[in-house]
């Protein structure tokens, strides 16, 4: 379809992959605390940020490489035709994955 197409789908299924990353921090939370505290309580504790902040690089990567994907085409003064690759959307999203981890 027209409009699927025009919205970018990789970039789409890269926000929901993130959101569904960001969801899973809820297990790590809901895990019960019986008061002594082991090694497990200590991963949990830090697996939360960890897949927190993942998610929310992922879906906020994908969403700055769209936005700079119209800024590259509406920002064009001389009105060229422009080629902008996959590989010149993937370069923001590594960079801020690699920022985050």
């Amino acid at each position: 379809h027209k409009v699927v197409r025009a919205s970018q789908p990789l970039f789409l299924y890269m926000v929901l992959f993130g959101c569904c990353i960001s969801t899973t921090t809820i297990i790590f939370f809901g895990q019960s605390d019986e008061g002594d505290y082991d090694k497990a309580d200590d991963v949990n504790c830090m697996m939360q940020p960890f897949f927190y902040s993942l998610g929310f690089v992922f879906s906020f990567a994908a969403l700055f490489a769209k936005v700079t994907r119209i800024v590259k085409i509406f920002g064009n003064k001389n009105l060229r035709r422009i080629t902008i690759t996959w590989l010149d959307m993937i370069k923001p999203i590594f960079v801020l994955l690699i920022i985050d981890l």
